[in-house]
């Protein structure tokens, strides 16, 4: 288990640009005709510098889809760069990949968190779409792209993630990308000073939840 937990964390750390001199790392995003049509571009350590709009971005986004985070609280620059610093880029169980166009234009992000070491798994992460009605198809080419990445390169044995149980227009995506429903997590509303969201809590295993997570996990996408 530690010699999986310390390869995660090379690896990781090499597509976040922790290791100086090495050159960046993209994901290459197929369409259906396995013609390139976008890439996974991982938001790295120097991110003001080789980004410098990204946390702009990302905050835009992150106003214009409330729903994404469990958290409602106001979006700021600084707010949102501590957390790439402390919650992307500090942590070694997570990275996080801006989708972008042959042409350059940022259309949204996608990565993976919370790795459980012991069964080689871990959790889709940050799934949104910033451009609309734009590239049909891509959300899902960037995710068959980042299944590929973990399953083959990462060598995970296990894919899962959590959507809120009400979002049925992402649980239906989730299904058309191979995922299955595992079962219903129930959540609790936290009020805090200047935020809300919503926390699994397993005292409310037996009793009716407000809000439920709906836990799925890969399977992998039949042929028919």
């Amino acid at each position: 288990m530690k010699d999986y937990a310390l390869f995660i964390k090379e690896t990781l750390d090499r597509y976040k640009g922790k290791y100086k001199h090495e050159p960046l790392k993209h994901l290459p995003v197929y369409n259906d005709q396995n013609i390139l049509c976008a890439y996974l571009r991982p938001i790295t350590e120097d991110y003001r510098i080789t980004l410098p709009d990204c946390s702009d971005l990302l905050g835009k986004w992150r106003k214009e889809n409330p729903g994404i985070a469990t958290g409602t609280f106001q979006v700021t620059r600084e707010r949102t760069e501590k957390w790439l610093d402390a919650h992307i880029i500090g942590r070694d169980d997570r990275i996080l990949f801006l989708i972008v166009a042959l042409d350059g234009q940022f259309l949204g992000h996608i990565g993976f968190s919370s790795f459980n070491y012991q069964e080689k798994a871990c959790e889709v992460d940050a799934v949104l779409r910033g451009v609309k009605d734009i590239h049909p198809g891509l959300m899902g080419y960037a995710m068959n792209s980042l299944i590929f990445w973990g399953l083959y390169d990462l060598h995970l044995e296990k894919i899962t993630l959590k959507v809120f149980a009400d979002n049925t227009h992402a649980i239906q995506f989730y299904k058309r990308c191979g995922f299955q429903v595992v079962q219903l997590i129930p959540l609790v509303k936290v009020v805090l000073l200047n935020e809300e969201k919503w926390e699994i809590s397993p005292q409310l295993q037996e009793t009716v939840a407000e809000r439920y997570y709906t836990e799925m996990i890969y399977k992998g996408i039949e042929v028919l």
